[in-house]
């Protein structure tokens, strides 16, 4: 910027780089707007809100009698994952919103 103010940095420079940030500018702004997009269609219901209480009712019941591969087949089911760091954990995963087949693993 200092060349610029003193006339030595080429004009045709600033310019290229102008066109790019806006563009960038404007990819950014279009990404932000599909995102939130995404996020308005992403709203549960109240039914599906009450699926979710109730899968998860469902689950928290039987766990009690679940054998480790048992736990362990829910969790890749839900596609549980945990990322590590800043000594946090931080877990993610899936919640079905239909219905669910699930086999013991384990001795029953």
């Amino acid at each position: 910027m200092d060349q610029f103010l003193v006339q030595t940095f080429p004009k045709d420079v600033l310019q290229r780089k102008k066109r790019a940030l806006a563009k960038r500018k404007a990819d950014l702004e279009r990404e932000k707007d599909e995102v939130k997009e995404r996020l308005m269609n992403s709203v549960i219901t109240e039914v599906q809100f009450a699926e979710v209480e109730s899968f998860c009712q469902r689950v928290a019941a039987g766990l009690e009698n679940c054998t480790f591969e048992d736990k362990r087949h829910i969790l890749e089911l839900l596609n549980v994952q945990g990322i590590v760091g800043d000594g946090e954990i931080t877990l993610s995963g899936f919640i079905p919103m239909g219905t669910v087949k699930m086999e013991r693993t384990g001795n029953e």
